[in-house]
This record gives C-alpha cells, structure tokens and sequence, in this order.
C-alpha cells in the first residue's frame, strides 16, 4: 500500500497520498516494531503482535525504497537499508540461496517452505529481490560485507536463478521475477538529481521523468540546500561528486555509474530518457 501511494504521488503530485504513505510508514516503524528492529505482523486495539513474515518486510522495503524517490527524505531509505539487513539476516538461506518464508525469529519449524509463486501479489521472494536490485544500485558501497552493493546484487541473481525452471515453465505465475530479471540482464538508469528539494526547478525535473514509463531505474536527489548534504553524498554514492550547474537544479542521467553530460534543461532530460 505504501508503494501504491508513494507512486501515486510521484505521478499525480496529490499531496493526500505523499502524507498517507509518510503516515502509514511510520505508523509502523512505531507500532509494529519491536526493541531489536525486527517488525510485527498484526496490530489490532492497540496491541502489536506475531513476528512478521518474508512478505512483510518485503514490501515494506519496497514502500520505503518507492516513498524515498517520491519524497527524497534520506530517512526512509536509511530505513529501507536497515530492514532490508535484517531481512537478509532472518530468511537468507545459506544452505541453497534463496528467502524462506518464515525467519529465525519464528518458532522451530520441521521444514522450512520457499516459495516464489505470485498469486493475487507477487510473491515476497519475488519483491525481495526488486528491493536487493534497487538498494545495490542506490547503496551500491565498496566493503566486502555482505550488505554490499555487490552482495545484493548476486542474493538477487542465486534467488533468480533457483526459480529459473519456474519462470520458464510457469510464467503467468512468476511475473514479478520476470520484471526483476528484466531488471537485472538490462542497464537501468540511475538519475541523480542535484538542487534544492523543494525549488521549482527540481519538481519540474522530477515531473518529467515521472511522465514517462521508466519501470528499470532509480533516482536520487542531493538537496544542496540540507545542512546534511554530504552525510546523503556518503549514504548514497551515486550522488557522490555531483555538482549542480550555474546554480540550476542538475540532472544527471547514468548507466552503470558512467555518466552522460550532465543536463538543466527539461528538454535535454527528455532526449537523456530516451
């Protein structure tokens, strides 16, 4: 639902669905989270329990990661790489590859189940690695850990690869895999935007690439009026060495961290989209 409205606002520019998705992110942070951050499943009168499964932290990351590029507040993604870790940390597994269903937070199970099939939503697997995809691009930092941008990226290349006999004999049911695959094998592209947040020139920008069907791409803005410009430069490293141009909200459009000219005008942006 989060990642419903926070697009909805990207296309629209509907303010009720920025706040609704903003509410609804926190309204879980708070609630349905718990002292060592792992999240809660269920929350009724006032009460918040049951450990939460793949498919919640799934969306949710991807919520967050969609309400990040709707909003450009750093905080939702910060929240979108913590969960994301603990994600990998509780359903990972390390045996085959892969997320089970249940984590090591859940009681003992005699067999833990796996699975990828889409039914009425996509699966959380399948969501999982539209989030490790999205987040190596956006985080894609230089340690060996394996919360890497290159650890995420092969997490997200073994999961495809365990589901490949299923995508290729039950498409239908494995869309959201599909999409991610098509993500992986083709060169999305990564936009990095430098200029003041909520100026003029940056909305217009951010209008014109969401008047376009971009499905393989993510974005990222450097406000340059934030007294915590460079903490976001050091968060995001696609934002690194960014410079807006004559003062003017900047564009850059990149594939693989190699960047075209940068550009300040809509025009431009539109032939860079291309």
């Amino acid at each position: 639902m989060i990642q419903s409205m926070a697009a909805g606002y990207q296309v629209l520019g509907d303010e009720r669905y920025r706040e609704a998705a903003e509410k609804s992110a926190t309204f879980l942070l708070t609630e349905l989270s718990q002292g060592d951050g792992l999240l809660l499943r269920t929350y009724r009168a006032g009460k918040s329990h049951l450990n939460a499964y793949l498919e919640d932290y799934s969306y949710f990351v991807a919520g967050l990661i969609q309400l990040y590029e709707a909003t450009f507040n750093p905080q939702w993604l910060k929240e979108a790489d913590r969960l994301n870790r603990i994600m990998i940390e509780q359903f990972w597994d390390d045996v085959n590859g892969g997320f089970f269903f249940t984590g090591k937070a859940h009681e003992s199970l005699i067999v833990q189940s796996k699975s990828a099939h889409d039914g009425a939503t996509p699966a959380g697997a399948s969501i999982a690695v539209h989030n490790l995809l999205r987040l190596a691009k956006l985080l894609n930092q230089p340690d060996p850990s394996f919360h890497s941008g290159q650890a995420l990226n092969d997490k997200a290349r073994t999961t495809l690869m365990l589901y490949y006999h299923q995508m290729e004999a039950a498409p239908s049911a494995s869309a959201q895999l599909l999409c991610e695959l098509d993500f992986l094998l083709s060169t999305p592209k990564e936009i990095a935007i430098v200029g003041g947040r909520d100026s003029e020139e940056t909305k217009a920008a951010t209008r014109t690439i969401h008047s376009r069907f971009i499905p393989n791409k993510v974005i990222a803005l450097l406000d340059v009026t934030s007294e915590n410009a460079q903490e976001t430069k050091t968060f995001i490293p696609l934002l690194e060495g960014k410079v807006p141009r004559n003062g003017k909200t900047t564009i850059y459009v990149c594939e693989n961290y190699a960047c075209k000219s940068p550009t300040t005008e809509l025009a431009e942006l539109e032939k860079l989209l291309e």
